[in-house]
């Protein structure tokens, strides 16, 4: 462990040590619990995707302590020029400790002979956006990501939970019946709702409204990867009786996840 020479009146940027584990995690849960993709971690899991990578050492895990010696933010750097992760105190001068942090994985990629220096970060983060644009860094297209719905039925459960109040405005027996599902995957899902509340059946007798579209075009709208008035304009999502549509436009506006979607590159294996 030692001290890296950038540093403030405020803060200080060193290495990796021994238990910063513990304040690394609460930094990362900080940041990033509010977006969609996000997973509670353990010290174990991140010491493995981080610590232990190939082209990450100690001596590569910046961290920036404050005057209490607390740590407010990190960054995990590989010689490979990719900062696998990046995540600073909210409650801090983010834009200052983004700087030091940036600044040394900088400094430490230029010494291994990378050719650039690679950051995943939100788009939303306009602190994190400033501090990159003044150190010239470009702008690209993130990495794709493969997302599969493997329980539709307790997704919808979830989802509705925090729309109670707005699903009132929906009262409707449906039938959502799914094109090309898998074996192990019901092939029909009801939802009966009324009230606010949401009600899985098995089969729904006399269905008011009818939905039929396949498995990724419902992964979509439910992740709100898409817009479920563009899916019916193209034919991908199937409406009976078609006098419904304003109904079933009004429960895919509702029932879906609400958060930006994040991923930090350390998560890509």
């Amino acid at each position: 462990m030692g001290l890296v020479e950038q540093g403030t009146a405020e803060y200080k940027v060193r290495t990796f040590q021994d238990g910063d584990e513990v304040e690394i995690l609460r930094i990362f849960e900080d940041c990033y619990y509010e977006y969609a993709g996000y997973v509670v971690r353990t010290p174990e899991y991140w010491r493995w995707c981080c610590l232990e990578r190939p082209d990450v050492s100690r001596n590569s895990v910046f961290v920036v302590i404050d005057r209490l010696e607390t740590p407010v933010g990190y960054a995990v750097v590989g010689k490979s020029g990719n900062v696998w992760e990046l995540s600073v105190n909210k409650a801090s001068n983010v834009e200052e400790i983004a700087k030091l942090l940036l600044k040394a994985a900088i400094d430490f990629t230029l010494k291994s002979g990378a050719s650039s220096v690679s950051l995943h970060a939100p788009i939303e983060d306009e602190a994190i956006r400033a501090v990159c644009n003044k150190l010239g860094f470009d702008e690209n297209k993130p990495p794709d990501v493969f997302v599969s719905v493997l329980d539709f039925k307790r997704l919808f459960l979830l989802l509705a939970k925090d729309q109670k109040e707005q699903l009132k405005q929906v009262n409707e027996d449906v039938e959502v019946r799914l094109r090309g599902a898998p074996t192990w995957m019901a092939s029909r899902i009801g939802l009966k709702i009324r009230n606010g509340n949401v009600r899985i059946l098995e089969e729904v007798q006399k269905p008011t409204v009818s939905i039929e579209l396949d498995t990724i075009t419902l992964s979509k709208l439910l992740l709100q990867q898409e817009n479920s008035f563009f899916m019916w304009l193209r034919g991908r999502v199937s409406v009976k009786p078609f006098w419904k549509i304003r109904s079933v436009l009004k429960l895919f506006s509702l029932l879906n996840m609400k958060a930006s979607w994040f991923t930090p590159l350390s998560d890509y294996g």
